[in-house]
């Protein structure tokens, strides 16, 4: 359902726009669970010379592709594709036209007791 509102309004802009095959889009990225903001998060799209990044406050600017999409980065967070047929849900536009990117935080990976090799945490007494 996101990947079709984010396509949908993509398309809706660019019909209106003189270039059809890309669009400015104004954008913030954002924690999933938290809400707070991704700064430094790298929006890349296949067609630009260099990507863009998120400012402190997660907010970005960038002219994105209709037809290739583009793809949102941030350590320590599972990647979003935009834009293209394939995206996963993970971006919603606002009624401003804001795009809001959410991005998951990556699964943590626990502990391994080196006694036991076992993927539990340490006990209390180290083992």
């Amino acid at each position: 359902m996101l990947r079709l509102v984010v396509a949908l309004a993509l398309a809706s802009a660019a019909a209106a726009s003189a270039q059809p095959s890309s669009r400015d889009v104004s954008g913030i990225v954002v924690d999933a669970r938290t809400g707070r903001p991704v700064a430094e998060a790298t929006i890349s799209m296949a067609d630009a010379r260099s990507p863009v990044q998120s400012d402190v406050r997660g907010r970005f600017r960038a002219r994105l592709s209709l037809t290739s999409g583009a793809v949102v980065t941030a350590p320590g967070y599972v990647s979003v594709r935009l834009g293209a047929p394939s995206a996963r849900p993970g971006a919603e536009v606002t009624r401003g036209g804001t795009l809001v990117v959410r991005l998951v935080p990556e699964p943590r990976l626990r502990a391994v007791s080196p006694a036991s090799r076992s993927p539990w945490p340490l006990d209390d007494d180290g083992r």
